[in-house]
């Protein structure tokens, strides 16, 4: 879209009388633009620079995009991906990456590992990636197990209520309050239903599979880099 000026007041022939158009008024801090079809409409001043800024970033992405490989499962992610079993798939490199501290903790595990197997810091590296990916697979297995057990739950309680039998014994929130219980129970051995992590950067807030998963790509991506 480009900027123009109010128009001034042309005149149109009508069977040869000349008739003048009544101008357009355009308030203060709006300007005419005219579209791709051809329209002409008023807009705020900082619409149309923001959209022309649009405009060339998307531009500039699309010219940066132009020798990338095969997209990934997200739409941002435009990497390889390693996926293993029916387990959430594994990206390499991590999406979204890890922070500095993130990475400095993983590479002194693998450092500290690799001193006391005394092995490369490949294999380091590999036997890492491989303790963290089951960590993750164990938790969202767990997660599974969680909503398997509520659904259940839910169903039998649905089918008790549209039965009539112990209407008033039997209540939505009572079934909730055992599900939460159950969550509590699994909390003291997997970690919160979040399944946030206690060892592996707790302070992030991130759920257990998502930091699970972001470490084990690390490593995989720390093995190729020794490769």
């Amino acid at each position: 879209m480009s900027k123009q000026p109010p128009p001034r007041s042309p005149t149109q022939t009508t069977k040869g009388k000349k008739v003048a158009k009544t101008p357009l008024h355009v308030p203060p801090g709006f300007v005419l633009a005219t579209a791709t079809d051809g329209a002409r409409y008023a807009a705020p001043d900082f619409m149309i620079s923001t959209a022309e800024l649009a405009i060339e970033a998307e531009q500039m992405k699309q010219t940066l995009r132009a020798g990338q490989a095969a997209g990934g499962p997200f739409p941002h992610n435009y990497g390889p991906a390693v996926s293993m079993g029916d387990a959430p798939r594994i990206l390499c490199p991590p999406d979204p990456g890890l922070t500095e501290r993130e990475l400095l903790v993983l590479h002194a595990e693998v450092l500290g590992l690799q001193n006391q197997l005394g092995i490369s810091y490949k294999d380091a590296a590999h036997q890492l990636y491989l303790a963290e990916a089951k960590a993750a697979f164990v938790a969202a297995e767990a997660i599974t197990s969680i909503r398997t057990m509520s659904s259940e739950l839910d169903g039998g309680l649905q089918h008790i209520l549209r039965q009539g039998h112990q209407e008033k014994a039997f209540r939505p929130t009572s079934t909730l309050i055992q599900v939460g219980e159950i969550s509590d129970g699994l909390r003291s051995t997997w970690g919160p239903q979040t399944f946030q992590s206690n060892r592996v950067f707790p302070e992030q807030h991130q759920s257990w599979p998502e930091v699970g998963l972001r470490a084990a790509s690390a490593c995989f991506e720390m093995k190729l880099a020794e490769a």
